[in-house]
């Protein structure tokens, strides 16, 4: 299995060049898996994106002020969509690992367990995300489109930062919350990035909550 794996990488020099790049995998399984983990944590973030974004969807559309006028505070209506968010992350994380792994041929090539672990390590990255949409919605709300420029710079260092590892400076690098992820199994774990993560995901909810609060809701 992992001879065809190894022939099928040969024959594709793209791929061959970003698993070659991905944080000098001790073998090629353990780098396609990497890939796989990376690229599962950034489709799952469009969701969580668009979830908080409905928010000031409903706003734009008067109809965020009819609910307000009633007993539901503010803070528990932006509350019930970032929970679900959170929800959402979990939920679709475990199912786009298993589809992944349910789409590989061979199934004995990726151990079940080593690719739920490697994706389910992005959360955090995920948390930030879903934080500065929490946080561009509390206080500046015509800004939520930062987002997909954020995402989209993401998406683009998945590629090209594995293809010019050795040229890109580390810091544009991390300016992407994926890429402050330890690539598992490649990398060894460590709690520090989680950590620090989930500090800055909870201090940028807090801020947009209060932000959230305090602006004015306008259609």
């Amino acid at each position: 299995m992992i001879g065809e794996l190894d022939n099928f990488v040969e024959n594709n020099e793209v791929l061959k060049q970003i698993l070659e790049g991905s944080g000098g995998a001790s073998t090629l399984v353990d780098a396609y898996i990497a890939m796989l983990a990376c690229m599962t944590a950034l489709l799952v973030s469009i969701p969580l994106i668009n979830c908080i974004n409905r928010l000031r969807t409903e706003e734009k559309r008067g109809r965020l002020e009819a609910i307000i006028v009633s007993s539901v505070s503010r803070k528990n209506i932006f509350g019930s969509f970032i929970l679900i968010a959170v929800l959402e992350s979990i939920v679709l994380t475990f199912f786009g690992a298993f589809g992944v792994f349910a789409a590989i041929p061979s199934t004995g090539l990726v151990a079940f367990g080593t690719l739920m672990s490697a994706t389910f390590a992005y959360l955090p990255a995920l948390f930030v995300m879903l934080a500065l949409a929490v946080f561009l919605v509390g206080w500046f709300p015509k800004l939520t489109s930062l987002l997909w420029i954020l995402f989209g710079y993401s998406f683009i260092m998945f590629y090209f930062g594995r293809l010019f590892a050795d040229k890109i400076p580390e810091i544009v690098m991390r300016l992407s919350p994926f890429n402050s992820i330890p690539q598992l199994p490649v990398e060894k774990f460590s709690a520090i990035p989680f950590v620090v993560l989930c500090f800055i995901a909870i201090i940028l909810s807090v801020i947009g909550i209060i932000g959230f609060e305090k602006r004015d809701i306008k259609n």
